[in-house]
C-alpha cells in the first residue's frame, strides 16, 4: 500500500483550518492576503515566493512600493507570472483569486461558490462573483 494522499478539498480544508488556529491578528509582511495566497501556492506544488522575492515589509505601501520595484504593478501581476491565468467562468476549488479591496487588489483562495480571504478581523469569504483574475496553481 502507499501513502496517505490528500486530495484538493481536503488540503484545502487542512490549510484553513491552520490559518483560523494561528490567526493572531493581521500583520503585513507576514499574515496578510499576498502570504496567505503565497503559503497555498507553495503548499500545492508551487515554489517559496516570498523567499525567491526577498521582499520584506512592515506596511501594505511598503509591500506594494517593493512589488513595484520587482516590475509587478500588483499582486495580480506577480501571480501571473507564475500560475496560468484562466477565466473566472473556470474557476475550480483551489485557485487563486485576484479581487478588488477598496482601491487595490486582494488575493484569496476559491473554496467554491467564495472566495477564502484575510480581512482585518480575520480569515472570512467573499462570493466568488468578486473575482476579477483567476489563478491555477
Amino acid at each position: 500500500m502507499g501513502g496517505l494522499t490528500m486530495d484538493r478539498a481536503e488540503m484545502l480544508l487542512h490549510y484553513l483550518r491552520g490559518v483560523r488556529l494561528r490567526w493572531s491578528g493581521f500583520r503585513p509582511g507576514r499574515v496578510d492576503c499576498a502570504n496567505f495566497a503565497g503559503g497555498w501556492y507553495k503548499l500545492t506544488g508551487g515554489r517559496d515566493v516570498r523567499a525567491a522575492l526577498a521582499i520584506e515589509y512592515k506596511s501594505l505601501d511598503e509591500g506594494k512600493r517593493l512589488l513595484r520595484a520587482r516590475g509587478y504593478a500588483d499582486l495580480a501581476e506577480l501571480a501571473a507570472s507564475l500560475m496560468p491565468e484562466v477565466s473566472p467562468a473556470e474557476a475550480r476549488l483551489g485557485d487563486i483569486a485576484a479581487l478588488q479591496a477598496e482601491d487595490d487588489l486582494a488575493l484569496g483562495i476559491i473554496g467554491g461558490p467564495q472566495i477564502h480571504v484575510l480581512t482585518l478581523s480575520g480569515p472570512s469569504a467573499v462570493s466568488l462573483c468578486q473575482a476579477v483574475r483567476v489563478f491555477r496553481p
